[in-house]
């Protein structure tokens, strides 16, 4: 009967190797079917005030500009932390 044990199955360990160029057709995703993007209208997902819209657009770049003053922040403690353990250890054990 063989090992059926966590999980594998019979049919895995008893699968044969296809035959060279057998022409498997993958499935596709049925894009092609679909409505083009150019005409598809999906709503609420468009901000029409202006100034609304620029509001939103500050907002992110201010964040961005957050995480990216803290990225570097981070990154620099860091760097200076993994240079102090190398010249500690430079210094105990190597001079």
């Amino acid at each position: 009967m063989g090992y059926m044990g966590f999980g594998i199955q019979r049919w895995i360990y008893t699968m044969r190797p296809r035959k060279p160029f057998s022409g498997r057709r993958q499935r596709g995703t049925g894009m092609d079917q679909d409505t083009p993007a150019r005409n598809m209208n999906i709503s609420g997902t468009a901000i029409r005030i202006p100034q609304r819209l620029r509001e939103n657009i500050n907002q992110r770049m201010n964040e961005m500009g957050r995480k990216w003053l803290l990225d570097r922040i981070f990154t620099m403690a860091y760097a200076a932390i993994l240079i102090g353990v190398v010249v500690y250890v430079l210094v105990r054990f190597v001079f």
